[in-house]
């Protein structure tokens, strides 16, 4: 059973998660009428990540001086106070475009900024709210739950807007919000002092960076999550769009179908991660081996097919194995990393991948274009495989005995 305070946590972050979702449908509806370019809704979450990255780059400058639950509310509410002005800024424009568009972007970069705080948060209140040996379960439940919600998210909040408006959205945002921080306040934990008064800015914010290069498991679990973050970036939506258009030669449609079912597998892995935490904690290294060289068949063998149906349970496929991958890798930095250390390794940990997933969509973008689309997806296999060569050589390092058995 979990604890009240977990459940809190959960309810919470869950009403922020899908508040998050239909805040960026609600953005992007919003800013094409508002411009009728492409340009403008593309530049959306290229915004977001940047300010992401930047957000969890200065997190240990405060995370040092703060309480955990309190950053996250602070972090929460600054985000509803700003999206209350996102929503005013929509109701009142009529003629200054321009203007209003700058505005936009600024709000947008400054919500971005406070969700590189939130997560690794989050992912540090996990570790002081729950038992070591109950969060492989845990991390599964969670990354379950944010399945679920941006599986129904998206689907819900485009039949809102389709049916009503994005500001009808963009209120229903703003509800799920201010209910965020609300049950947020209820959370009670119990949080060792991390305020260290000798310490000037440029320590605060290396701290983190210096545990993930010092230690080697966490040195290891960095490397490895760098390939999969190069590597899953191929199923990013733009990417799959030019996918279905050049090799399935399907309508739009597809393109939701292959998006969804993407999510629908890594819904399913994280249910085989819950029901099976024991497996995974007893031969992490033999499953992130299996599971790297298991996405790299299924992704090649979707680059180059051209039957949908084939390339639907592909997509699936990837999606169970590459929950694997996640939830065994967030366990490891959550088990291997010293208490007082924990959210400076996340946030830095956020901060490289969050960094990385956005100069990768750039860079495959450019390599779509150039090349046919099937070369994007080969890329992504030699991550891969430099990832199963890098489990293979270091990875006994997760093995039991040094790293689950402290869970």
């Amino acid at each position: 059973m979990f604890k009240k305070s977990f459940i809190f946590l959960w309810i919470g972050q869950s009403f922020a998660n899908l508040g998050d979702v239909f805040y960026i449908v609600s953005v992007i509806s919003l800013l094409y009428s508002l411009t009728e370019s492409a340009f403008y809704t593309a530049f959306v979450p290229f915004s977001i990540t940047i300010a992401r990255f930047l957000g969890g780059l200065f997190l240990p400058l405060v995370v040092n001086r703060l309480k955990l639950k309190c950053l996250l509310i602070i972090s929460q509410g600054a985000k509803t106070f700003l999206l209350l002005l996102l929503f005013l800024c929509f109701s009142t424009v009529h003629f200054d475009t321009s203007n209003t568009v700058s505005f936009v972007f600024l709000l947008i970069s400054g919500i971005a900024f406070l969700d590189g705080w939130a997560v690794p948060v989050r992912q540090s209140l996990v570790v002081n709210l729950v038992h070591k040996d109950q969060l492989m379960k845990t991390n599964s439940f969670l990354s379950i739950t944010d399945q679920v919600l941006h599986f129904s998210g998206w689907p819900l909040g485009a039949l809102v807007v389709a049916h009503f408006s994005g500001m009808k959205l963009l209120l229903i945002t703003l509800a799920l919000f201010a209910m965020s921080v609300f049950f947020m306040m209820f959370i009670s934990v119990q949080e060792k002092k991390r305020i260290h008064s000798s310490e000037n800015h440029g320590d605060s914010m290396l701290k983190g960076w210096r545990a993930l290069w010092t230690k080697p498991s966490l040195r290891l679990a960095t490397f490895l999550e760098i390939l999969d973050t190069l590597a899953s970036v191929v199923w990013i939506a733009a990417i799959l769009y030019v996918y279905v258009d050049e090799t399935l030669h399907k309508s739009e449609a597809w393109w939701g179908y292959i998006n969804s079912s993407f999510f629908a597998g890594l819904l399913i892995g994280g249910l085989i991660c819950l029901k099976n935490k024991r497996l995974l904690s007893l031969f992490p290294q033999r499953i992130l081996f299996l599971s790297s060289i298991t996405i790299a068949i299924f992704t090649i063998l979707f680059g180059f097919t051209s039957n949908e149906w084939i390339a639907l349970g592909c997509s699936v496929a990837v999606g169970v194995f590459s929950q694997f991958h996640l939830i065994l890798i967030t366990t490891i930095f959550q088990i291997e990393t010293d208490e007082e250390l924990i959210p400076n390794v996340f946030s830095a940990r956020d901060a490289v991948m969050t960094g990385l997933f956005g100069v990768g969509t750039l860079f495959y973008g450019v390599l779509a274009d150039w090349l046919p689309i099937v070369y994007a997806f080969v890329l992504s296999v030699c991550f891969l495989c430099l990832y199963s060569l890098l489990v293979v050589t270091h990875g006994h390092v997760f093995n039991k005995g040094k790293t689950f058995s402290k869970s």
